[in-house]
């Protein structure tokens, strides 16, 4: 069996739209389609990676067909633990660094909402 054959059993197991799938893996929709009929003859690593990122695929049964389709929990916290620790000290400055200001814009949304409940609040007093 083929990679491509492996990619459409992953496929098949989503139980979502091929569109859906395509955006989530950020391709185009006919570049998956055409991955998945065979009309596109070389997979990208990239592809492979994406399958293996957002629907937990194991990258080794896409290639050899050997190991199970979907690596468990352990597995993917282990793939996790490797990422974090192969990252440089830069790297991980601008993961905390992104991590500290989605937080503080998720604050600022908050106060943000809150003000436009006290403003709509407000508005509804005076016209009553």
């Amino acid at each position: 069996m083929s990679i491509k054959y492996r990619l459409n059993q992953v496929v098949d197991q989503q139980d979502r739209t091929l569109k859906s799938i395509s955006e989530q893996l950020d391709i185009s929709y006919r570049t998956l389609q055409n991955y998945l009929l065979e009309e596109r003859t070389n997979i990208s690593i990239d592809l492979l990676k994406s399958f293996h990122t957002h629907f937990g695929v194991n990258i080794h049964w896409l290639v050899t067909g050997e190991g199970e389709m979907f690596l468990n929990e352990e597995q993917k916290a282990q793939d996790a633990d490797d990422i974090l620790q192969n990252l440089t000290s830069e790297q991980r400055q601008e993961i905390i660094t992104r991590t500290q200001e989605m937080q503080l814009m998720n604050d600022m949304k908050q106060r943000l909402e809150a003000v436009e409940s006290t403003l709509t609040e407000i508005t509804q007093l005076k016209s009553s």
